[in-house]
């Protein structure tokens, strides 16, 4: 799988032009991944979304966005809860996030639970 770190260390990032090739591969193997896990019996999958980041990471807020948003129309017809945490984040960074602008600190660790817990 394919993480936001990887995306920023990748070559194709910020332009979302660029890594449409990826976000595309990323897509086809979730499908896949969840297709075995319904498969083994696995019966919720949760997908935990992308908040925005801050710092340097804030230049891969285009691309975060357009594959949050294709996960919110699409997962659902996976099969797959998605839960979107950038409304949550979005004005909280400061206290959510570490000065990475990347991590989660450790109540927007809890906040992450929470979401978690509300969709189980």
């Amino acid at each position: 799988m394919i993480g936001g770190n990887d995306m920023k260390l990748n070559s194709c990032a910020p332009s979302l032009t660029r890594c449409m090739p990826l976000l595309e591969d990323l897509e086809d193997r979730i499908s896949q991944l969840a297709q075995q896990m319904r498969a083994d019996g696995i019966e919720k999958i949760i997908f935990l979304g992308y908040y925005n980041g801050t710092g340097n990471a804030a230049e891969l807020r285009e691309i975060n966005n357009y594959s949050m948003n294709l996960k919110a129309a699409s997962y659902a017809g996976l099969g797959i809860t998605f839960i979107d945490v950038r409304q949550t984040f979005n004005g909280n960074e400061a206290r959510y996030l570490l000065n990475d602008g990347i991590h989660p600190t450790a109540e927007g660790s809890r906040v992450l639970a929470d979401l978690i817990k509300q969709a189980l």
